[in-house]
C-alpha cells in the first residue's frame, strides 16, 4: 500500500512522500534538470516490454511501478553514472497504446543493462531482441578529413535529435522527464 502525501494548498507535498526510492529525480521539470551532463551520455536505450509477457503493461501505473524495480536493479548493481528517462505510449495512443520508454544512460555496463532488462520485460530469448533496444551515441572517428570541432558538433547534434524526437516528443514530456539522476547539488 502506497502512502498519500499530505495536502498543502491543495496539492500534495511529493518530496514528503515515501514511497518511491527515486523520488528526487522523479517526474522532475526539464529545468531543474543538470543538463551539464547531458553531452557525456553515450547510450540510448529503448525499452519496449513484449506483448505476451504475463503482466500488464497497458496500465502506466503498474508498468511504471515494474519500471522502478527495473532502475532499483540496476542502482543496485552500479550499472550506470548517469541517466534520464521517459514513458511513451505505442502509435494507439493513450487509451489502447502499450507503454515502452526511452532512456539515455552513462554507462560502459549496457549489455548487463540489457540482460536485465529482457529478464524484467522479455518473455523469450528469440522475443528479447525487440524488448531492448541500444544504440550507441559515440563521436565518429572514422572521419580524419574532419576536425575534432565537426566531431563534437556532430554529437551534440545526435543527443539533440533524441532529445527532440524521442525524449520530449510526447505531450507529458514535453515539461517533465520520468526520471533522471542529473539533479544540481543544490537541491
Amino acid at each position: 500500500m502506497v502512502p498519500s502525501a499530505p495536502k498543502l494548498n491543495g496539492f500534495s507535498q511529493l518530496k514528503q512522500a515515501s514511497y518511491c526510492p527515486f523520488d528526487k529525480g522523479w517526474r522532475l521539470p526539464w529545468d531543474m534538470i543538470n543538463l551539464d551532463n547531458l553531452y557525456k551520455m553515450n547510450y540510448h536505450v529503448t525499452i519496449s516490454p513484449d506483448p505476451l509477457h504475463s503482466e500488464d503493461f497497458y496500465d502506466r501505473k503498474y508498468a511504471n511501478k515494474v519500471f522502478r524495480q527495473f532502475l532499483n536493479e540496476l542502482k543496485k548493481n552500479n550499472l550506470y553514472s548517469n541517466i534520464i528517462s521517459v514513458y511513451e505510449y505505442g502509435p494507439r495512443g493513450k487509451k489502447y497504446g502499450k507503454l515502452h520508454w526511452h532512456i539515455l544512460f552513462r554507462t560502459s555496463k549496457v549489455r548487463k543493462i540489457e540482460t536485465i532488462s529482457n529478464t524484467f520485460f522479455g518473455t523469450t530469448p528469440k522475443r528479447c531482441k525487440a524488448t531492448t533496444v541500444v544504440k550507441r551515441i559515440r563521436i565518429d572517428k572514422n572521419y580524419v578529413a574532419r576536425s575534432d570541432k565537426d566531431k563534437i558538433a556532430n554529437y551534440h547534434k545526435q543527443v539533440e535529435f533524441i532529445m527532440n524526437n524521442y525524449m520530449k516528443k510526447e505531450q507529458h514530456n514535453k515539461h517533465k522527464c520520468l526520471y533522471t539522476d542529473m539533479i544540481p547539488k543544490n537541491n
